[in-house]
């Protein structure tokens, strides 16, 4: 396993493929649970991209619409994947690798003693499309921090899969929560 770290003022970090830092662990795509796209199963150091979360999410109720949004249907050893999101309405084909951060967990003398992801990790099935799909994100925003700087759960939707969003304020006082719901009855 090739893999490289550095140390900045916040500490220890490394960058590593998925496949060679969970090797035994048999790691796939969309893994092998009927509910692969449960990001339950994500552990995530970091929740200021909750917007994007919540968008997979969202999406994950609809599973053959999220594996469309994959390119690369399957693992490879090149561990490159593309992934389609649309940008102001447009598709774009996103490729990224599948080089993770890790951060150092326990350090003893100067020394790291484990790790642990930064981000998104595997599945408990030991899929990866939520570390791919998260990375592909932070690559359009141009870069982890700038994804992290918040956003809106209608951004996120847009990107996945290319249709207008649109919010609705409703005002208890207005009453026009019936009035809402049957204009949602009607576009289903």
């Amino acid at each position: 396993m090739v893999s490289y770290w550095f140390e900045n003022w916040s500490g220890y970090y490394q960058w590593v493929r998925l496949g060679e830092w969970h090797a035994e662990k048999n790691v796939t795509l969309f893994g092998t649970n009927p509910n692969w796209l449960d990001v339950n199963n994500y552990g995530y150091a970091q929740d200021k991209n909750a917007y994007i979360l919540a968008s997979m999410a969202s999406l994950a109720e609809f599973p053959e619409k999220a594996k469309s949004i994959f390119m690369t249907q399957q693992l490879n050893k090149e561990g490159i994947y593309a992934v389609k999101l649309y940008i102001r309405g447009k598709p774009w084909l996103v490729t990224v690798d599948d080089e993770i951060v890790l951060t150092a967990t326990q350090k003893k003398m100067g020394r790291v003693r484990s790790w642990q992801h930064l981000y998104a990790h595997i599945g408990d099935d030991a899929s990866i499309w939520g570390a791919i799909l998260e990375k592909s994100w932070a690559k359009v925003k141009g870069s982890y921090k700038s994804s992290y700087e918040g956003g809106l759960m209608t951004n996120g939707i847009r990107a996945l899969i290319g249709s207008p969003v649109f919010t609705y304020a409703l005002d208890e006082e207005e009453n026009k929560q019936d009035e809402f719901w049957e204009s949602l009855l009607y576009t289903d």
